[in-house]
């Protein structure tokens, strides 16, 4: 989150499924979807195989190159917070 805070991304929710995350964020226009998805996962990817290495565990881990993306508006979400929370 404080990563991304400079861009003024606002995350609402992250749901962490067995092979997949959910996020509700809010995204400003001004930034691509796509590169918002490649700072996270670049990100995140670093952070977890810098805890893996820390305890030495062997293996790395890699995000899937694919992502999905659903829009939606300011009504839905406290709907889409649920969601993902659950």
């Amino acid at each position: 989150r404080s990563v991304l805070a400079d861009k003024r991304i606002v995350i609402h929710a992250v749901g962490c499924m067995p092979d997949h995350v959910h996020v509700a964020a809010s995204i400003p226009p001004a930034l691509a979807v796509a590169e918002v998805a490649r700072r996270w996962k670049g990100l995140s990817s670093r952070a977890v195989n810098e805890r893996r290495r820390a305890v030495n565990y062997p293996e790395s881990f890699n995000w899937q190159a694919e992502y999905g993306v659903h829009t939606f508006g300011k009504a839905a979400l406290p709907k889409v917070v649920a969601y993902v929370q659950n």
